[in-house]
């Protein structure tokens, strides 16, 4: 039994931390604060007497309610894709200490490293599915801000793209790394053959790499498009 208890523990932490992710979800839109600052605007709007100051405080309020109108339609997070990438990450982070383990915490095994490579696979393709659902919509929002003229909400939007999609492929990257160093792994516990294990992590590397820097490639020219 105590040789499952750490299993189960990996198994459940990270569907557990990711479960109460999702349900926080509310806490990291910015949907409220937007929706806070109109309500004060417009409200002062009222106050203010005819002249400058109120056309410029009335075109601040026009372009918050477009801003806060974008940001309801799209999104910029949902409780599933919160709960996909806390979730992979998770599991990515611990098939990374199970593959470092392997490889230099002393004799590594095949099930354990065949078992980081099937997770770190599983966790690379939920990262990319929960990236692209996120990407897409928030280009959609960045079309529907730019049909609207709205200029200040427009490079808030390319902003938050910039923030977020390069961490997201950074992360996406490092789950590429960990498969490499997992196939590695593997082939040294069974085989025993240094040269070997280097021959299939690159091809694995050669594989992966390319589809990976299309998607990079990709999402740079929308980004900056």
């Amino acid at each position: 039994m105590n040789d499952w208890a750490p299993l189960v523990l990996k198994a459940v932490v990270p569907f557990a931390a990711a479960g109460l992710a999702a349900l926080l979800t509310p806490a990291f839109l910015p949907t409220r604060s937007l929706r806070r600052e109109l309500a004060v605007d417009a409200g002062m709007l009222e106050k203010v007497p005819d002249g400058p100051v109120r056309a410029e405080l009335s075109a601040s309020v026009e372009g918050r309610a477009v801003k806060l109108l974008a940001w309801t339609r799209y999104r910029s997070l949902t409780r599933s894709e919160l709960f996909t990438f806390v979730l992979s990450g998770l599991l990515a982070a611990v098939a990374f200490w199970e593959v470092a383990d392997d490889l230099f915490g002393g004799e590594g095994s095949e099930l354990s490293s065949g078992l980081a490579f099937t997770v770190t696979l599983a966790a690379g393709a939920m990262w990319l599915l929960a990236t692209w659902s996120w990407h897409s919509r928030s280009i959609d929002r960045l079309h529907y801000l730019q049909d609207r003229g709205a200029t200040e909400a427009i490079a808030d939007a390319r902003r938050g793209l910039k923030v977020g999609v390069y961490p997201l492929l950074s992360v996406l990257a490092l789950m590429l790394v960990v498969q490499c160093g997992a196939i590695a792994g593997f082939v040294l516990a069974r085989w025993d053959l240094p040269l070997l294990a280097v021959a299939l992590a690159s091809v694995w590397a050669v594989v992966t790499v390319v589809p990976f820097l299309n998607t990079a490639m990709d999402t740079e020219d929308a980004v900056t498009a």
